[in-house]
């Protein structure tokens, strides 16, 4: 039952029919003065379509006219007169703003060309054109009214005219470039398939494999990849790499005579791939961009492969290169995709001189910490051993006596050891004598670790230092020799006193004569 009819009831109970009357004729005052507040209120509101509805649009501000298109993603993409990605935000605030546009009071609906023109809006600063799901809408901005504080407006028909709030206007009327995307490579790390860099020292390709595993291709063959490497590297790509400013647009795009990969037939961005032996990489031929005149060495170009998990997928390709401008001594971008030349800043430069080298897999151990339940180090004085309580929630050292050992000092080893990475190799396999000169055969030291089982999770040989930040190392079953930091050496314990726990209560000790141990 409404609460309406509650009241009615029992007013008719309490003060018989006046009452009801009474209750009912004060009611519908109510109802009637809301849905009056509400109407008049919708009165106001100038269209009625929602952010969402927006297939395409036209923004005109400051001289300069915009087109946007929305992504099958849902983004928008800026198609004219330049094409570059929008910025979400920019151009989604100016059609939230629209789609509830609501004016200061009701319009007039019969307004005349003269009524516009003294408006100002036979001349509009600013104009906001939307083709939606519910058809199409458009809304015109004349000049700041000074004496009321608001902007006058009118609709697609050209008969209403109100006055529209300054935030209205703010979010349309900006120049051209705050509605572009600032990234340089708007796509997310996770999208990219396919990394190519040409250096003047050489190139490098990286592809993402099996179970998204970074693999190296490089002369000897596809190796694995250091993934924090890479990690930073589409980091300084997809997130910190940004306009800093733009410069040009719409520079015509490299020669078609330029080479194309094997099995492409060139043309569309989207159709080429970086898949191809080195020999035949696209990047490898270092197609000249058409701003050549206007990039200094060093130059470096980039190729981006991003594959959408879609059904179907979507490929998308990106080229680009990075040079300098020697009058101004600023990094200077040109991208194939867009005919843009951007300035960038200049860290991405030192993110893009990386060797091959850099990229390899620095990995020495990998497993997890919790699969650990023993561990032996191999010091000058003999071989220290610690084991996991049987309760799993500490450790014990077993040899060379028993004892408590310090639980935190465990747990830092093991987050170090169980994901350590060498600073660098030192050069193909090692000679047997120079494992001897580095003293790895035998080792100076070493520290093994094992699983529940007594299996080997990895065995780790460590020599003398290379200098004062390194020292040599050397994991058993592979032939090249790793540099790792000293540092990470530091955390090994050399005497059993470094690893007990003298504060632990099991390892107070009462004294003979029962008196205090101290």
């Amino acid at each position: 039952m409404k609460r309406v009819h509650r009241m009615l009831l029992t007013a008719l109970f309490a003060g018989g029919v006046p009452g009801a009357l009474a209750i009912y004729t004060y009611t519908t005052n109510i109802s009637t003065r809301v849905e009056r507040a509400h109407e008049e209120k919708e009165s106001r509101r100038l269209f009625h379509f929602g952010r969402d509805h927006v297939q395409r649009a036209e923004l005109f501000a400051r001289g300069a006219t915009l087109t946007f298109e929305r992504e099958t993603d849902g983004s928008f993409r800026i198609t004219a007169p330049f094409t570059w990605p929008a910025d979400s935000r920019a151009i989604e605030q100016a059609l939230s703003h629209l789609s509830v546009l609501r004016l200061r009071e009701t319009p007039t609906t019969d307004a005349t060309p003269a009524d516009l023109e003294a408006a100002g809006l036979d001349k509009p600063i600013a104009s906001l054109k939307v083709s939606t799901t519910k058809g199409d809408f458009a809304a015109y901005f004349g000049p700041r009214n000074a004496l009321v504080d608001a902007y006058p407006v009118t609709d697609q028909t050209r008969q209403r005219i109100g006055l529209a709030e300054t935030p209205v206007v703010d979010a349309i009327d900006r120049d051209a470039n705050a509605f572009r995307e600032r990234r340089v490579f708007p796509i997310s790390a996770d999208e990219i398939a396919e990394v190519a860099i040409v250096r003047p020292e050489g190139s490098v390709r990286i592809q993402r494999g099996n179970d998204d595993v970074w693999m190296l291709a490089s002369a000897k063959g596809p190796e694995v990849a250091d993934p924090d490497r890479v990690s930073s590297l589409l980091v300084a790509l997809t997130e910190r790499l940004r306009v800093e400013a733009f410069l040009a647009d719409n520079i015509s795009p490299p020669s078609a005579s330029s080479p194309s990969p094997a099995g492409s037939s060139g043309g569309s961005p989207r159709a080429r791939s970086l898949v191809a032996p080195p020999s035949e990489h696209p990047a490898a031929h270092s197609a000249e961009p058409p701003a050549k005149a206007e990039l200094s060495p060093p130059i470096f170009e980039i190729e981006i492969v991003t594959r959408r998990h879609h059904h179907p997928p979507e490929t998308d390709h990106y080229h680009a290169w990075l040079g300098l401008d020697a009058s101004t001594d600023t990094n200077i971008m040109y991208l194939e995709n867009t005919g843009s030349r951007l300035r960038v800043p200049a860290f991405i430069r030192e993110a893009l001189d990386r060797s091959e080298a850099y990229f390899e897999d620095r990995t020495l151990c990998s497993f997890e910490p919790n699969a650990v339940a023993r561990i032996e180090f191999d010091v000058p004085l003999g071989t220290l051993a610690i084991e996991r309580t049987e309760d799993s929630s500490g450790w014990r050292m077993t040899a060379p006596r028993e004892a408590p050992v310090k639980v935190w000092k465990v747990d830092s080893i093991l987050r170090t050891y169980s994901r350590l990475k060498a600073v660098r190799f030192h050069g193909p396999a090692a000679s047997s004598t120079q494992l001897r000169d580095w003293h790895l055969v035998p080792p100076a030291r070493s520290v093994r670790f094992f699983g529940a089982s007594g299996e080997n999770l990895a065995n780790l040989s460590i020599g003398n230092r290379e200098d004062e930040d390194t020292r040599f190392a050397l994991l058993d079953g592979t032939s090249r020799v790793a540099l790792i930091a000293e540092a990470k050496i530091a955390i090994l314990p050399d005497t059993p006193a470094s690893l007990i726990d003298d504060e632990s209560p099991a390892h107070q000790q009462p004294s003979p004569s029962g008196g205090d141990p101290g």
